[in-house]
């Protein structure tokens, strides 16, 4: 005995296409909020080199151990200013002592050595805070996107369904309509 299947067409709405292409674009626009650039939790090597250079820009301009700081010793005076970064991290303003005076050991200019330092490091941690925020709030969007785009799915699969063809039922519809005189 030889058993035939008849293929059937599935016929979509236009809705359920149209609304499956919007979830599409929806789930691509969240895909790529999500591989924009991440939270961060430290300053990168290059924005530690511009805090350190906007610093001995403004500081060291005019003093006269220029030379010999950001040339002779210039690997001791870059470390001098990532351990008072660190201790500004770890103290804020008020740093503890040891630093205080390993800076003014270190630096004629150390006061304001140090208010510039703060300056700079409070700008930049403002920035890389809301740097963060604006990622968390991308990261947020994104998952509603995603949950949208589902939602979207979900409801047009359920609308199509709801619908159905009977064409027989179609055609019974048609000759009630033409007796009755309101021909489709």
């Amino acid at each position: 005995m030889e058993v035939k299947y008849r293929e059937e067409q599935v016929i979509t709405s236009p809705y359920v296409t149209q609304a499956d292409k919007m979830a599409v674009s929806l789930r691509h626009l969240a895909d790529r909020f999500l591989k924009m650039e991440p939270k961060k939790q430290c300053f990168t090597p290059e924005e530690m080199t511009e805090m350190y250079d906007r610093i001995t820009e403004k500081v060291c301009r005019g003093c006269s151990r220029k030379s010999e700081c950001l040339e002779r010793k210039k690997a001791e005076h870059w470390q001098l200013f990532y351990d008072l970064l660190c201790t500004i991290e770890g103290y804020g303003a008020e740093l503890n002592k040891e630093m205080k005076q390993h800076l003014q050991r270190e630096c004629i200019q150390a006061p304001r050595f140090l208010r510039e330092s703060l300056e700079t490091f409070q700008e930049a941690k403002r920035i890389l805070v809301w740097n963060n925020k604006m990622v968390q709030s991308r990261e947020g969007c994104a998952a509603q996107l995603d949950s949208f785009a589902d939602m979207l799915c979900h409801v047009t699969r359920d609308l199509d369904a709801s619908i159905f063809t009977d064409p027989p039922l179609a055609k019974r519809l048609r000759s009630i309509s033409k007796r009755q005189g309101s021909g489709c």
